[in-house]
């Protein structure tokens, strides 16, 4: 056998046993991240219809119409340089049509991003994991901003180049940590790009040992539980606590979703993670200083 395929039996056999250790601590930690998939499908019901773009394609067809031209003739005027009243009116329904469909693409990237970073979870890639949970957060931060101004969507959506995507981050960036700061998701950020997105020694740290042979540095593939349970069970909960902040954020980038059986879930989840939270405590009374920033703050109601 291969090492590529001895990984891919070993992540395989990861996951059962991973359920078995969550479940062993509380059924309901394990059961978290099941309800956690289930909600993003939930919430992808509940925008069914919200996103319509009619009112901007109706908009766009009274411009043409006052100003005389047809539509490829109004959208050559959108993309040049001109202005007028009539003109603003139809760049500013052409930019919302936009937004409608970038601010899609970016919540089902967002659950990609979740759906992945559980199955690394359950592979016991846990630094993986806090990595798509920067991700997340990121994602909220750019739907915020794209709720209040759709010509952030338009940009976004024509990044093309490494060059204009370097432009795009670093022009929005004290935006988006804004956002992030008010959405209470900057620590998922933080610790993603400093855990997982950048190459520093916090990456290794999990898995590293200085003294399993004489002179040798080794780095194991899995970032297991056995020998430390704390590490283990607080990334998990941290995975999951964050998953909560987008849960109640998802309601504020997305306010053409009124459905109260989303608020409703919502308010069922923080509970759920508030408890494990205090399990958690019970389990590792005298350990909680090595978690530092992962601490957990119980949940005000959604919005």
């Amino acid at each position: 056998m291969g090492d590529l395929d001895e990984l891919i039996e070993i992540d395989s056999d990861n996951i059962p046993n991973s359920r078995k250790a969550l479940t062993a601590f509380d059924p309901e930690l394990s059961a978290a991240l099941d309800t956690a998939a289930g909600m993003f499908k939930t919430f992808s019901r509940c925008m069914e219809g919200k996103l319509d773009n009619s009112e901007d394609l109706a908009v766009l067809a009274g411009c043409a119409e006052e100003l005389g031209i047809d539509a490829a003739a109004l959208i050559a005027l959108i993309k040049s340089e001109n202005r007028g009243q009539v003109l603003d009116r139809a760049r500013a329904a052409w930019f919302s049509g936009f937004a409608s469909k970038v601010r899609a693409i970016i919540f089902l990237l967002l659950h990609r991003h979740f759906m992945w970073g559980t199955t690394d979870l359950l592979r016991m890639r846990r630094t993986a994991a806090i990595g798509y949970a920067r991700l997340e957060a990121e994602s909220l931060a750019l739907l915020c901003l794209m709720r209040d101004d759709p010509a952030i969507a338009n940009r976004w959506l024509h990044v093309a180049t490494d060059e204009e995507g370097r432009r795009f981050h670093r022009d929005l960036q004290p935006r988006i940590l804004e956002e992030l700061r008010r959405l209470n998701l900057i620590r998922a950020y933080e610790a993603g790009s400093g855990r997982s997105l950048h190459v520093r020694l916090w990456s290794a740290v999990e898995g590293l040992s200085l003294d399993r042979m004489p002179d040798g540095v080794w780095l194991t593939f899995q970032e297991g539980w056995e020998q430390d349970q704390l590490s283990y069970f607080g990334d998990i909960l941290f995975f999951v606590h964050t998953q909560e902040r987008v849960f109640r954020a998802l309601g504020e980038a997305f306010p053409e979703v009124s459905d109260s059986i989303w608020s409703e879930r919502v308010k069922i989840f923080s509970r759920t993670v508030d408890y494990l939270w205090d399990r958690f405590k019970k389990a590792f009374p005298d350990q909680q200083r090595r978690l530092g920033g992962f601490q957990h703050e119980s949940a005000s109601p959604p919005r």
